[in-house]
């Protein structure tokens, strides 16, 4: 997979430039500021049909303007394809997604067309932070792989948006608990498909993980990762009929809580998993360069599953990735982007690399 060219129309602080691309290694490179990142966010934005850095597509929109729109020439399982994302500032509608000029109808049709895989400073929380950034990685992995995921993602939030606001609205209007058992069991539906997808892909990423860290740590370090659902499903990998089981009777034994809490306790949006590096949670005791280098190297691991499935490179998206990381971790990065397309950032004097295209950014325009 690859990106010929991207054009970018009153995004961020873009007002109309085209920026071509080679299919090796591209670096971004320009002053803090002046609009790298926001290059990345608009190729990552074909890749999952919304922005990395907030839900809200208003603040992508260039100041006055009230639509932004992306248009990109890529190469796709051997095909020229064409991508656009239009957004809006909300009187013009929805945003679209279009694939060769067809309306895509939802994200997870996206899956598969413009494979990426990126990395930004804020990943260095990953493994630090809330859980909702470990299975927002889990997500956007996985719908890539998954058409199907995808949807049912969508579509269990869906459920769970309206399940709380029923917990929540319950003593005004009372009648809407008649409902909450239909919810619960499309709930559950949804969530088994999701809780084994996410079981099975942490299964299949790990030795790929831990390879690559040992490999990059000297073999000094080892990474394990255990996945943490439901509190009654003893066997993480279990098959879906026996998850949704599990998963329904959760729901009814968290039925009372749930009403006295005004939300909803059941579910993989409580799902996380802990990563441990020589046994011991990297949460606690990783210092920031381990935390970092972990960072990176499930980056890379989710790069060579997408490979595997999808039987190309996806596009990798490095944001100010060397920063922090000593110099035998840095060439070990170096060495694994040697292949497929990579598009990273960088400031001027950190420049390093012999073999790239150097594409230099000032105040939202190319400098040439």
């Amino acid at each position: 997979m690859q990106i010929n060219n991207i054009k970018l129309e009153s995004f961020r602080n873009y007002d109309n430039v085209q920026i071509d691309f080679s299919p090796g290694l591209n670096v971004i490179a320009g002053e803090n500021a002046q609009g790298k990142t926001n290059l990345l966010e608009a190729v990552s934005y074909l890749s999952q049909g919304r922005s990395f850095r907030t839900y809200r597509d208003a603040p992508l929109i260039g100041t006055g303007a009230i639509a932004a729109y992306i248009t990109a020439s890529i190469v796709s399982r051997g095909r020229d394809m064409t991508m656009e994302a239009r957004l809006f500032d909300g009187r013009l509608g929805k945003k679209q997604m279009l694939v060769n000029g067809v309306k895509l109808k939802n994200r997870g049709q996206l899956s598969g067309t413009l494979g990426t895989v990126l990395f930004t400073p804020d990943d260095i929380t990953l493994f630090r932070g809330p859980g909702a950034g470990r299975r927002k990685f889990l997500d956007d992995a996985i719908s890539q792989l998954s058409p199907a995921y995808a949807a049912a993602v969508e579509k269990y939030e869906q459920l769970l948006k309206r399940k709380n606001k029923i917990l929540k609205d319950r003593d005004e209007k009372p009648d809407l608990l008649d409902n909450l058992e239909d919810y619960n069991i499309a709930m559950a539906k949804e969530g088994s498909l999701i809780i084994v997808s996410r079981a099975r892909y942490l299964k299949a990423l790990l030795p790929v993980v831990t390879d690559i860290h040992s490999e990059m740590s000297g073999k000094r370090e080892i990474l394990d990762i255990k996945y943490q659902s439901l509190s009654n499903l003893e066997d993480v990998n279990a098959d879906r009929e026996e998850v949704y089981v599990k998963m329904r009777e959760h729901q009814k034994s968290h039925y009372i809580a749930e009403l006295e809490s005004r939300s909803c306790l059941s579910g993989p949006h409580k799902d996380d998993f802990e990563l441990l590096l020589n046994g011991l949670p990297i949460k606690t005791y990783g210092s920031q360069g381990q935390n970092r280098s972990a960072v990176v190297s499930f980056k890379l691991a989710e790069r060579e599953l997408l490979q595997r499935d999808l039987g190309e490179y996806p596009i990798l998206l490095l944001d100010d990735v060397l920063s922090e990381l000593d110099s035998g971790r840095q060439e070990f990065i170096l060495s694994k982007i040697l292949t497929g397309q990579v598009i990273l950032t960088c400031c001027e004097d950190e420049i390093r690399f012999t073999d790239c295209k150097v594409i230099r950014i000032s105040g939202g325009k190319q400098i040439v």
